[in-house]
C-alpha cells in the first residue's frame, strides 16, 4: 500500500518519533513473546516445585491442594490457555507497532490488528474465569473426599480487561474505517 507523503515519517518529526517508539515497542513485544514461555519452560525443567506452588496459588483458593503427575499436567495445560491468548495479543501488538514504525499508522491493517487485540482481550476475561474454575477442581482433585473444591472467582480485573477489550475492538473498527476514507479521499485528489 502506498502512503500519503504526510504519513511518511521523514516529512513529519512527530510521526518520526512515533515510528521510533513503535520500533522499540516492537522489539519489547518480541522479547516478551520469547521470555514468557522461556520462563515457564525454565521453571518446569529447573524448579518444578516452584512451578507447582505457582500453579496451586494461581488456581486454588483454600491452599489445600497438592499436585499428582496427572493433575500437574492438567494444571499446566490449563495455564497454557491464557498464556496462548497473551502471546496472540502480543503477536498482533507487535505487528501493529511494526506497521506504525513503517509509517502505516493510518492503514486498514492497523485497524484490523487493533480489533484482533480487542477480541483477544474481550475473550480473555471469561476464559480466565473458566480456567480458574476448572483449575481449582484440578489442583484439589488429589485431596480427600470432602476437601475437594471448585471455586469461581470474579475480579474487577476481569471486568477491566473485558471493557478495554471492547474499547479496542471499536477503536480498531474506527481506525480501519478512517483509513479507508482517507485512502478514498487521496484517490480523488
Amino acid at each position: 500500500m502506498t502512503f500519503h507523503p504526510a504519513l511518511r515519517t521523514g516529512h513529519n518529526p512527530r510521526l518520526a518519533r512515533i515510528a521510533g517508539v513503535s520500533r522499540a515497542l516492537s522489539w519489547l513485544t518480541l522479547f516478551l513473546m520469547i521470555a514468557g514461555p522461556a520462563a515457564i519452560a525454565g521453571l518446569l525443567l529447573f524448579d518444578p516445585s516452584n512451578l507447582d506452588r505457582m500453579l496451586i496459588e494461581g488456581l486454588s483458593t483454600s491452599g489445600k491442594a497438592s499436585l499428582t503427575p496427572v493433575t500437574r499436567v492438567l494444571a499446566i495445560l490449563l495455564a497454557l490457555v491464557p498464556l496462548s491468548l497473551v502471546l496472540a495479543a502480543l503477536f498482533f501488538l507487535r505487528r501493529l507497532f511494526q506497521g506504525f514504525a513503517r509509517g502505516a499508522a493510518l492503514a486498514p491493517e492497523s485497524g484490523q490488528r487493533l480489533k484482533w487485540i480487542g477480541v483477544i482481550l474481550t475473550a480473555f476475561a471469561p476464559i480466565t474465569i473458566a480456567i480458574g474454575t476448572l483449575g481449582s477442581a484440578v489442583v484439589s482433585w488429589a485431596n480427600a473426599p470432602g476437601e475437594r473444591e471448585v471455586s469461581i472467582g470474579l475480579h474487577t480485573d476481569n471486568l477491566t480487561v473485558l471493557v478495554f477489550g471492547m474499547l479496542l475492538v471499536v477503536l480498531g473498527w474506527i481506525l480501519e474505517e478512517a483509513a479507508i476514507v482517507a485512502d478514498e479521499n487521496r484517490q480523488f485528489v
